[in-house]
């Protein structure tokens, strides 16, 4: 009667198209299914652009598929360098790169033109037989040559023949870029999720920097801030890809199950095992369970677990949409450990997603601070001056991304002798007086100090064969 009341309760609290069909070890669910028809939506098959990444990504249909020259990256971008404006002429190895993949990225650009993409089905040949079919075993070749081309488009971006950026083309890159970032997001899985994060975090990068080496004049600011408006989509928000790491374990314990002598559902022990095995910890810093004992799997009520699974996910994404400071790394690890803890199969078959929450919320900083440093530079071309504070922005075009999502307080600004100052406490929750870290994003340590500053760029170390660009104290006019 209980689990039948908290079931009730679960399914009035989770809208229908988002999270997955709970199962009752009957009829088999086909949640790989389900999630690719959360990809297509209500768009038109027609509008699919498989068939254009067919022309440039082979392994799509074949995973021992050479990698074709046409997507053989190797500008600005592979070197680590910071973005920055480069002539042909003295970069004949990167403007090699670029010949090599131009008609790669123009087939890339039409194809992200289109709303989804929908790849048929691959999976690892070395997986266990039962596992093949289900949504944990379908492999993603495309996410590869996806980062790729978002790399070899900022590569793109920055060049600048006889030292001078085209900079129609320069945005026509931005826009292709979010265009890309938009149908990784239609596919609900963390990993293309991460795809996309980087894919918007090249663009904000390149706009700040496209202030800092000022190659923009005071109408291509305003076409900037045009193509944000009408690109720049809002994040999804992270249930989006929790429901279908929800539906993964879902799968697997559906596969696991059989109907015992008495016509209840049961664990199959030998794929449980079998599992396990290959299994990892939900949390990084935990030790390899070890194999489960007859007594974990005796028992076992899977419908039980269905329950419990729903209630971790759902109070998850609960948790995660506080956002920082309530919900920080350390936070969500601790979570999902407590869940862990309480519960064998969560502990062995769920993967964590605290690292997913921490890459979204700096991309989220990262996003809002491009678009307030591009809105001070337009203050700067129509007043001549730079406001004294942020309220002086026009509300209704910047209140949305005046937040900082590493504290949930506004993104600290001051305005200097020198110029305007703006950053992220980043992920400490620190104001340290905008001393910039370039390492303010890293997330596999203890949170550095130091802040994330949007505003004027920090100096960052070059190669001693590239000369050093100093930043613009004052935006060009037209």
């Amino acid at each position: 009667m209980l689990c039948n009341l908290v079931a009730l309760v679960l399914t009035l609290a989770q809208p229908a198209d988002l999270w997955p069909p709970r199962p009752d070890f009957q009829s088999k669910i086909d949640y790989d299914a389900w999630a690719q028809e959360r990809v297509r939506g209500h768009d038109d098959p027609a509008e699919n652009a498989a068939d254009l990444y067919r022309q440039i990504f082979p392994r799509i249909d074949n995973l021992e598929a050479p990698c074709p020259d046409g997507l053989l990256f190797g500008g600005l971008r592979g070197s680590f360098t910071p973005p920055r404006p480069w002539d042909p002429a003295e970069h004949p190895e990167w403007e090699a790169s670029y010949q090599r993949t131009r008609a790669t990225l123009e087939t890339f650009r039409a194809a992200v033109a289109r709303p989804f993409y929908q790849f048929p089905r691959q999976e690892n040949s070395d997986e266990l037989p039962w596992l093949r079919g289900l949504l944990p075993s379908r492999l993603m070749p495309h996410i590869q040559p996806f980062r790729g081309c978002i790399l070899g488009l900022s590569d793109a971006a920055w060049r600048a023949p006889a030292g001078q950026v085209e900079v129609a083309a320069f945005l026509d890159t931005c826009q292709t870029r979010l265009r890309a970032a938009r149908q990784l997001e239609r596919e609900p899985m963390i990993i293309s999720m991460v795809a996309a994060l980087d894919a918007r975090y090249t663009v904000y990068e390149d706009l700040r920097y496209a202030l800092h080496h000022n190659i923009l004049t005071a109408a291509q600011r305003r076409q900037a801030l045009e193509l944000l408006e009408r690109e720049d989509a809002p994040l999804p928000p992270f249930s989006h890809y929790l429901a279908t790491e929800c539906a993964a374990p879902l799968d697997l314990l559906q596969a696991m199950t059989q109907r015992g002598d008495d016509g209840q559902p049961e664990i199959i022990h030998k794929r449980y095992r079998e599992l396990a095995e290959r299994a990892m910890p939900i949390s990084p810093f935990a030790e390899r369970p070890e194999l489960p004992t007859p007594a974990e799997i005796a028992g076992r009520d899977p419908r039980q677990t269905v329950r419990r699974l729903l209630e971790h996910y759902l109070k998850l994404a609960e948790l995660i949409d506080k956002g920082y400071p309530r919900a920080t790394r350390e936070v969500v690890e601790m979570f999902e450990e407590l869940a862990g803890r309480d519960d064998a199969f969560l502990r062995r078959f769920m993967p964590s997603v605290a690292q997913a929450h921490v890459l979204r919320t700096c991309c989220l900083a990262e996003r809002n601070g491009a678009r307030v440093v591009l809105a001070l530079h337009l203050y700067h071309d129509e007043h001549g001056t730079w406001p004294t504070d942020l309220g002086q922005l026009p509300a209704e075009r910047f209140r949305d991304f005046l937040t900082d999502p590493c504290s949930g307080r506004p993104l600290v600004y001051r305005l200097a002798e020198s110029g305007p100052l703006l950053y992220t406490v980043g992920l400490n929750g620190r104001d340290d007086a905008g001393q910039p870290n370039l390492a303010w994003k890293a997330y596999w340590t203890e949170p550095p100090p130091g802040d994330g500053v949007f505003w004027p760029i920090p100096a960052q170390p070059l190669p001693e064969d590239q000369p050093t660009t100093q930043p613009a104290t004052q935006p060009s006019s037209d």
